[in-house]
């Protein structure tokens, strides 16, 4: 469902990133906003679920249309991973996934989607410099920062993974002139919690996801169809994130191996 909203839309979690074009400067900048970014997605769940028990499956979202044209999608998901061995093991799969963005979008989703940045410079620091075919010819450019951070601890451990868009990149410039752009901003968690209010040592691995996608209205003419159809599939990556999870831990049960091993 579509509504119209006209107040200011936008997240608590975004940063204004801006990438210049030498490689030095621009690891460093996103190295210094890591630890930043990542307490700030924390703090950001905390808000947003504060009274949420993690046993309860949550999938809550809205959409909606902002007076200059630019649509959003917004979806909160709480999602216990049964079968899953550990959180590092979800944790890792996440962090691959995001490492390789443009095969899913591109297997799952039906855009043909092509890299354009080449910097690997971490494995906690990632840059998706993306820009996709639809099959109706249209293109969709995105820029986006992955932060990733594990922790092990005694009480438990835990995986944060922050998605922020960069706003201006001199070496891998918007083409706003032929190209719609999609923005995400997104937090998610994964992390053990009791399978039940018993005493009995049992836990279930929950991964929690908050994800804001924006489609930007573009400067140039799209037929009302095709921005419809853009709009309506918003959602579709992370769906096809949460069926590659079930996918692979079900392939792993049956011993057949997991992505990149």
């Amino acid at each position: 469902m579509r509504t119209t909203q006209n107040a200011q839309a936008g997240s608590p979690l975004h940063d204004k990133i801006t990438l210049k074009r030498d490689q030095e400067s621009r690891r460093k900048l996103l190295r210094e906003l890591k630890a930043s970014k990542i307490s700030k997605g924390e703090h950001f769940l905390r808000l947003r679920r504060p009274n949420t028990n993690l046993r309860n499956i949550c999938d809550e979202g809205r959409r909606f249309e902002m007076g200059n044209g630019d649509f959003f999608s917004e979806r909160l998901s709480i999602t216990q991973l049964k079968d899953a061995r550990s959180v590092k093991q979800i944790y890792d799969l996440l962090v691959f996934y995001y490492s390789n963005i443009e095969i899913s979008i591109s297997e799952k989703i039906g855009h043909i989607t092509v890299r354009l940045d080449d910097d690997a410079g971490s494995k906690s620091i990632i840059q998706n410099r993306l820009r996709s075919t639809t099959i109706d010819d249209l293109k969709v450019e995105s820029n986006t920062i992955i932060f990733a951070q594990f922790y092990e601890q005694r009480e438990g451990d835990y995986g944060v993974i922050v998605l922020d868009y960069v706003e201006d990149d001199e070496k891998y410039p918007y083409q706003r002139s032929e190209c719609l752009r999609k923005d995400v901003v997104a937090v998610m968690e994964v992390r053990e919690c009791p399978q039940s209010t018993k005493d009995d040592g049992k836990t279930t691995v929950v991964l929690t996801r908050w994800v804001q996608n924006k489609l930007r209205r573009p400067e140039f003419p799209v037929s009302i169809k095709h921005w419809n159809g853009l709009c309506e599939k918003m959602d579709m990556f992370v769906k096809t994130v949460q069926l590659s999870l079930a996918e692979d831990l079900h392939i792993e049960a049956l011993g057949l191996g997991m992505p990149g091993n």
